[in-house]
This record gives C-alpha cells, sequence and structure tokens, in this order.
C-alpha cells in the first residue's frame, strides 16, 4: 500500500481531510470537553464494535499522517477508509455510510469547525475517551448524550475517502512532544486499534498501510529528542500555547521526521513562513535524529513528495539544543547554500 497526502495528492479525494479542526483544549481536570458527572470510572476505554463492519474497511492509515498545511505535524488520530484512496481508478463512491460508536459513554464535546461536517468526543472514563472527524450525528446528539457501543452515531459526510477516530488517554504521555505546553491533550495521544477486543483488533491491523514486516501498525507522532534535529520546531516568536500545534500555528510550524507507512524514509513538512511543502530527501541522509550542535550546519536536497512542493536545497543548522537557524531555496541546486537575511529561527 501506499502512503496518503491528506488533502494533496487526489484533490477531490481528500476533501474529507482539509481542516480537520482546533487542536482540544485541555480541560483544568480530567479530559477534554464537559466531563460527565455520571462516569466515575478511571483508565482506559475498551473498544468492542468497529465504526464500519470490517469487511468495507479496505484499507487504515496509521498515526502520523504529513499533509500541509493542515497536517504539517504528524496527525494525531488514524484514518479510517470506507473507500480505497489507492485504487486504479479511485474507487469514488462516496455515498453516506453509517458510522457506529467504538464504545459506550457520554458525548462530552462537539465541534463545527467549517460550518460543515463535525467532530464529536465520547467520554467514556474520567481519563479516556475517543472522538470522530468528518461525520453527521444522529440528530437530536448533544453534549450529555448517553451512547452505547454499537450505537450508530452519525454518518460519513458523503466525501471521500475516510473518518479520523482519535483518542486521549490521560495515562499515555507521549515523551517526544518536547514543549508539552504547545500540545494540549495531543500529548495524551493513544494509539486507537490497541483498545480494540480480539479478534476485532487483529482484523484492523490488518488493513494498516504500513511497510511489511513493520511489528508498529500503530504509527508515531513524537519524534522529537532533546539536542538532535528530529521531531517538531516553532518559529521563535510563537507563543508557546497549546494553539501552536493548531491552525493558529500551522503556517509556523515544521517537522522533520518519518513517513507514517514507511518509517525509514525520512519526510520534511513545512506549513508555511517558510515555503509550504511535504518532501523526502535525496539520498535520505543525514537521519535527522543524528544531527546535533556539533554537526554544524547541514543541507538537504528536497524532492518533492505530493502537493504543490518544487525541489530545492534546505540548509539548517542547529545553533543550540533547542533552536535551529533555517532556509530553504526552492529551485536551487546549489549543494552548500549559505543563509542570507531570509534565513528564519525556529525553537520547540
Amino acid at each position: 500500500m501506499r502512503s496518503r497526502v491528506c488533502c494533496t495528492v487526489i484533490a477531490l479525494a481528500f476533501v474529507a481531510c482539509k481542516g480537520d479542526g482546533p487542536t482540544i483544549p485541555p480541560a483544568q481536570s480530567g479530559l477534554p470537553g464537559v466531563d460527565a458527572p455520571s462516569i466515575t470510572a478511571k483508565g482506559p476505554g475498551t473498544f468492542t464494535f468497529a465504526p464500519f463492519d470490517t469487511a468495507q474497511i479496505p484499507v487504515i492509515s496509521p498515526l502520523g499522517q504529513l499533509g500541509p498545511p493542515g497536517h504539517v505535524l504528524p496527525t494525531d488520530h488514524i484514518y479510517i477508509h470506507f473507500v480505497n484512496p489507492f485504487g486504479n481508478p479511485f474507487a469514488n463512491d462516496c455515498s453516506k455510510r453509517p458510522v457506529y460508536a467504538v464504545g459506550s459513554g457520554v458525548v462530552n464535546f462537539m465541534i463545527q469547525p467549517a460550518g460543515t461536517d463535525w467532530k464529536v468526543g465520547v467520554e467514556m472514563t474520567r481519563t479516556f475517551m475517543y472522538y470522530f472527524d468528518h461525520i453527521y450525528p444522529m440528530p437530536g446528539t448533544t453534549v450529555g448524550t448517553v451512547i452505547t457501543a454499537g450505537q450508530q452515531i452519525g454518518t460519513t459526510n458523503g466525501f471521500c475517502p475516510s473518518i479520523d477516530l482519535g483518542v486521549v488517554d490521560l495515562d499515555v504521555v507521549l515523551p517526544g512532544l518536547l514543549t508539552p505546553e504547545r500540545y494540549g491533550s495531543t500529548r495524551y495521544t493513544g494509539a486507537p486499534l490497541k483498545y480494540f477486543i480480539e479478534p476485532l483488533r487483529s482484523a484492523l491491523y490488518r488493513r494498516v498501510d504500513r511497510a511489511p514486516g513493520d511489528p508498529n501498525r500503530d504509527g508515531k507522532i513524537d519524534y522529537g529528542v532533546r539536542g538532535r534535529l528530529v521531531g517538531d520546531w516553532f518559529l521563535s516568536t510563537l507563543p508557546k500555547t497549546y494553539e501552536s500545534a493548531g491552525p493558529n500555528g500551522w503556517s509556523q510550524s515544521l517537522a522533520f521526521v518519518y513517513d507514517n507507512v514507511n518509517p525509514s524514509i525520512i519526510r520534511v513538512s513545512i506549513g508555511g513562513t517558510l515555503p509550504i511543502g511535504l518532501w523526502s530527501v535525496e539520498g535520505n541522509t543525514p537521519d535527522p535524529v543524528s544531527v546535533s550542535v556539533a554537526t554544524g550546519k547541514v543541507v538537504y536536497k528536497l524532492i518533492p513528495y505530493g502537493g504543490n512542493s518544487q525541489p530545492g536545497m534546505l540548509a539548517v543548522q542547529m545553533i543550540a539544543d533547542d533552536r535551529i537557524r533555517i532556509e530553504v531555496f526552492l529551485g536551487s541546486t546549489a549543494m552548500n547554500p549559505a543563509f542570507t537575511a531570509n534565513a528564519l529561527e525556529y525553537v520547540r
């Protein structure tokens, strides 16, 4: 299977991905959204139903999808496809399909960011919730509605090819998100498929788009290593709040990470300020996990990967363990470009 670039490779196919809504802000206590007084248990939830019949799920994209400008940083949710976006010709049966609750709980938030489809969260315990994005909730669904596993919670939005499924689990703290205050609830991202019961879990894992033989079928979003280039970076003037990783920060963020389907491939993702784009790098080197202050300036030859990315050169230097100087030279083939007055500084 091939990696999907959300909202860039096949424009009509990926309309459903555009504008996944704001990052859910952290609650003062417990989970995002409105706490349900009827829920007193803590700990992870258990998923007992699939959102679609597993026979109707051709492929699942794991955590960590990239697709600037909307997904500059690795995504904190998976994509459950109800048509195969990699088929030739593209499978375009976008008719609305029922979506079923994967676990029982109480609706604790509903967001309609673009005035069209919805993001809906379900609190299962005081420390665990899941959410769907790009669905239309069933009529009468409001914050406080009690949901039973297997109950129809809504429908797909009439666009292809997927819906989002995400998990917030307060027992999970991702160490590679190095500035926690930037990420809100994303810091507690759980791998959704882990929470399904067997044999449903194994059936869903078999549909994950991941390199053959890779034992990690969940993907990854937290690549940051202190003192190394790998991971997420933010324009130095961007305030350190949870909105950094959301729409307000998209144009001021970038990432040196790895492909969510084949994690041996380096990806450079830039959301704006510097030229927007998603790239691989010629020679797949140097590995950003090996780049430090001691390395000095390094240069990547950028190879377009989906969207409107152009080839070019990228110069980057770690000038402190938590600060880089970076400049992109689109269209250039210079092997060792010097920084100019257009270079910018990014921080963790």
